[in-house]
């Protein structure tokens, strides 16, 4: 039976087909771009409330299977403006505002440049919404123009919306969601008056420290800001397994940028840019640090001057001592695996190979979020098009903290002849590679020190190939040695190949 709401999704489908394909003629010209779509500031179960500020980061990308370049040159205004970002699901379908402006109006996505910016949706907006269920999707359209024309879109992320509750953890993703949004649209006193109504009983949080050096900096107070920073810097150097935030490298940088500027730091800043009694500057402020790391799913992306960035910049410090590689357990053999030479792992060859089966589900030591960043993200077949970070890839959650370690599983238990890893961020840190059958047994394949030598931002292969197992395989785990690289390391997918 088909329900009123089953006939409107129909509905919708065919509508969007349809427009896709005729309206203003704008027939699909080409491969389609794709479309990702990541949201900022909520939790792992992808919940705001009725009323809270929603940030939302698309991307589009050329296809991994297209080499063609992808020129978006709308017939006016930007290729921002041809991005239609919405909730559906909830009783009324609210759009999101573009929260930053593209440099050019024109863009062309290739193999090594994609586009991405941050879509805000309204306290305003999300106060119409009802509770319940809904989706989060964007749309790109272009029609007319010299470059592509046609229709793209991203999945449909899923949303709940609660009415507005009383715990904790709810009152602070809301205050922090209020917060951005005031500093993105240049309230950044009435940013300031909720952040220290919550940082007079909690002056170490490092997200809400983060936002207000932003708003005192936007108010021309840097040596607050600068204060700020340096105590959240050092509360998440102090935690040893927090992952280091990449808003607190940007706003050390843009801090020491405008430091330097004649005339930022104003000679009599506002009375609210001051810091609430209990922020007091750490006892030894950290070194600046030149390394970006991925942008967190929990962290809108909002800037003394609001940008995105598509990937973060390669780190300058010098690599620390790698750790030793895992030995062999005590009493076994040596491990029967050796490394396949990259000469030998063709992309598109590994993609079509009939003998290998990718990952279906994966746990982690760590994940630096979730989902996005998350173990999951490694299952399934590649899906990252270009080198670098990408949120689609499985992220430790820590840089450089020790070993951390991925286990996948597979579909199909098999006797199995090796495994391939696609690495698309600091490839060579892995350092042991386990078997584990059905019934839990580990068998060690490899374990040593990764030769890779490339660039930090370069998709790779890694490789074992093992005699013929005379066990199933259900299970590989990856041990990885974070110091090995100075970089965040970053893994797309794995695929368990069968023996013949």
């Amino acid at each position: 039976m088909i329900t009123a709401r089953h006939g409107r999704n129909l509905l919708a489908g065919v509508l969007a087909a349809l427009l896709a394909a005729t309206a203003g003629g704008a027939q699909a010209s080409g491969p389609a771009p794709d479309v990702y779509l990541s949201l900022r500031g909520v939790d792992g179960d992808r919940t705001i409330e009725v009323g809270e500020p929603l940030f939302v980061a698309v991307r589009l990308e050329v296809p991994f299977e297209s080499k063609a370049a992808i020129a978006l040159r709308p017939a006016s205004g930007t290729w921002a403006d041809a991005v239609e970002v919405v909730i559906t699901g909830t009783g009324e379908t609210i759009r999101a505002k573009a929260a930053f402006k593209p440099d050019e109006a024109a863009t062309t996505l290739t193999e090594e440049s994609s586009a991405a910016g941050e879509w805000r949706f309204e306290s305003t907006a999300t106060g119409r919404l009802t509770p319940g269920a809904g989706t989060v999707q964007a749309r790109l359209v272009m029609r007319g123009g010299g470059g592509w024309t046609g229709t793209a879109a991203s999945e449909a992320v899923p949303l709940r919306i609660v009415a507005p509750g009383q715990s904790p953890a709810r009152a602070l993703q809301r205050l922090i969601a209020q917060a951005s949004e005031a500093l993105a649209t240049g309230a950044p006193e009435a940013a300031a008056r909720l952040l220290d109504a919550v940082l007079a009983t909690q002056p170490d949080h490092p997200r809400l420290l983060a936002l207000r050096a932003i708003a005192s900096a936007q108010g021309g107070d840097l040596r607050a800001a600068q204060t700020c920073v340096d105590r959240a810097t050092a509360l998440e150097i102090e935690a040893q397994n927090v992952h280091p935030s990449s808003e607190l490298a940007r706003l050390r940088q843009q801090l020491l940028v405008a430091r330097l500027t004649p005339g930022a730091q104003s000679p009599n800043p506002p009375a609210w840019t001051k810091l609430p009694a209990s922020v007091r500057p750490p006892s030894s402020p950290p070194p600046p640090k030149t390394a970006v790391a991925p942008s967190p799913a929990g962290s809108p992306a909002v800037g003394i001057s609001p940008a995105v960035t598509a990937a973060p910049p390669p780190a300058s410090a010098p690599p620390p001592t790698p750790l030793q590689a895992p030995a062999a357990p005590a009493g076994s053999s040596v491990p029967p695996g050796r490394l396949v030479p990259a000469a030998e792992l063709d992309d598109a060859k590994v993609r079509a190979d009939a003998a290998g089966q990718w990952a279906t589900t994966a746990r982690a030591g760590s994940q630096y979020s979730s989902p996005t960043y998350g173990a999951a993200k490694a299952t399934g077949a590649p899906d990252v098009a270009v080198p670098g970070n990408s949120p689609d890839a499985w992220c430790p959650g820590s840089q450089n903290g020790g070993t951390d370690w991925i286990e996948l599983g597979f579909a199909k238990p098999v006797r199995a002849v090796g495994v391939r890893v696609r690495q698309n961020l600091s490839p060579g840190a892995i350092v042991k590679v386990e078997a584990i059958a059905p019934d839990g047994a580990a068998h060690v394949w490899w374990a040593g020190v990764d030769p890779y030598a490339g660039a930090a931002r370069e998709i790779a292969w890694f490789s074992v190939a093992v005699p013929a197992t005379d066990y199933l395989v259900a299970r590989v785990k990856l041990t990885l040695n974070l110091a090995a690289k100075p970089d965040w390391e970053q893994i797309d997918a794995v695929q368990l190949v069968a023996a013949p």
